[in-house]
């Protein structure tokens, strides 16, 4: 029994760089280290809806239901986030002595 080897055609033949692709990880990247709380979490969903917008022009079906999870999941975190800060804001009241 002889073992047959199978010659792959290149990867770089397959990988199609897009015009946008390092914005969009720029703005991922820059909000992770730069901000937090609910800005963070806004620039991730800015960033997931770039990400959504190119696999559905594209017809990436398993990147647009990534992304689509990405979006729902940070729009969910960011109402928790604005909800808590809204509750834990003080409320003044006035003391009369």
């Amino acid at each position: 029994m002889t073992s047959q080897w199978c010659q792959f055609p290149d990867i770089h033949i397959f990988i199609k760089r897009e015009e946008g692709d390092g914005q969009i990880r720029v703005i991922a990247t820059w909000a992770l280290f730069s901000t937090r709380g609910i800005p963070l979490r806004s620039l991730i969903l800015l960033n997931s809806c770039c990400w959504l917008v190119h696999n559905l022009l594209t017809g990436s079906v398993g990147g647009s239901l990534i992304e689509a999870t990405f979006v729902v999941t940070n729009s969910i975190t960011i109402y928790k986030l604005y909800k808590a800060a809204v509750v834990s804001v003080p409320v003044i009241q006035e003391v009369k002595l």
